[in-house]
């Protein structure tokens, strides 16, 4: 058992803008945990339109974590935490 309480979390997302606010709870939430952060696309449509996916890279540089330019590869080094994506 770790000492961490939690070491994950899950966003479903359908993708439209009325879930951003949530996208943005649950990463500040997995990068408080310096867990895994797992987006779930959600919805009726059969496939998942990637432009309306949220941006993580995006948020962190908003809230001042990583470079805007930053590669997707500075996303655990930069933001000083052992954070991945999937």
């Amino acid at each position: 058992m770790s000492d961490r309480p939690l070491q994950s979390v899950v966003h479903p997302t359908d993708f439209s803008q009325a879930g951003l606010d949530a996208f943005a709870h649950a990463l500040r939430l997995a990068v408080a945990a310096k867990g895994h952060f797992y987006i779930l696309h959600v919805g009726l449509e059969t496939e998942a339109d990637w432009v309306e996916f949220p941006r993580v890279r995006e948020m962190l540089a908003a809230w001042g974590m990583i470079a805007p330019d930053a590669p997707q590869s500075a996303v655990a080094s930069e933001a000083r935490f052992p954070f991945r994506l999937f």
